[in-house]
């Protein structure tokens, strides 16, 4: 478990003594560890990044960009416009130019969208399941 550290030096600190200490096998997990976590981190914000360069950002802004997988993405926007809330599918990092007015319709929107090829069959669903 690591422990809170609250300070930049407080961190350096952290990893000199990790790699000082590298003869102990379990600091060596712990620096791969850490560094797969940064990365990983690091390969999500540039995903996002190519999400939110392709969003035009004269008429929405970005609120939150959910990466679920490599197939899935959705955009949290607001229309600058009427302040309106939407969400804007992504599918494999490439928008599918549709709007949905909720996440779960977003959702529906990619599965239907990775099956079919085709996103019409959201508003069916949607209303099948008395979506709101």
């Amino acid at each position: 478990m690591l422990k809170e550290l609250t300070t930049t030096d407080e961190i350096k600190q952290y990893f000199t003594d990790l790699v000082n200490n590298e003869q102990v096998l379990t600091n060596k997990i712990k620096l791969a560890q850490i560094y797969g976590a940064a990365k990983r981190q690091f390969d999500l914000l540039e995903k996002e990044k190519v999400i939110k360069d392709d969003i035009d950002r004269k008429y929405y802004q970005v609120i939150e960009i959910n990466v679920i997988n490599d197939d899935f993405q959705i955009a949290e926007i607001v229309n600058k416009s009427n302040n309106e809330k939407w969400f804007t599918m992504y599918y494999q990092y490439k928008s599918l130019h549709e709007f949905a007015d909720t996440y779960d319709k977003a959702l529906i929107g990619l599965i239907t969208q990775k099956y079919q090829n085709d996103t019409r069959a959201t508003e069916y669903i949607s209303n099948m399941l008395k979506m709101r």
